[in-house]
């Protein structure tokens, strides 16, 4: 599935793939989208929005994800489905898999949530 970073991004694709299986997910629009991973995670983490923390997964969990590139901080996001991760690959400009370790390995902080 092609994507455009600007129009659809990762929370999008979260979005989208969890409603289309019956399951909710809050949309969140700001201007900015590191924005958006400040809130999304703080509300996960505080109000939690229905979600729970998990450590064994099941299809359709959804993993959030961080990493430290110098002074930014680079976020992201999938869902995990029979040990993949489908998640949007902004360098090749469409979703793609990757295996659940792949994937895991080139974040620093990494939590999935049900």
């Amino acid at each position: 599935m092609p994507y455009s970073f600007m129009r659809f991004n990762c929370w999008d694709f979260v979005v989208k793939v969890r409603k289309d299986n019956g399951l909710r997910c809050e949309t969140f629009r700001p201007k900015k989208l590191r924005d958006a991973f400040a809130l999304i995670s703080s509300h996960l983490e505080s109000d939690h929005l229905g979600f729970e923390k998990v450590e064994t997964l099941k299809n359709f969990d959804i993993i959030l994800c961080d990493k430290k590139l110098g002074k930014l901080s680079i976020f992201h996001c999938g869902i995990y489905f029979d040990g993949m991760i489908y998640h949007c690959d902004r360098g090749r400009g469409q979703v793609t898999l990757d295996k659940l370790d792949a994937f895991t390995m080139q974040f620093e902080s990494v939590t999935f949530w049900r």
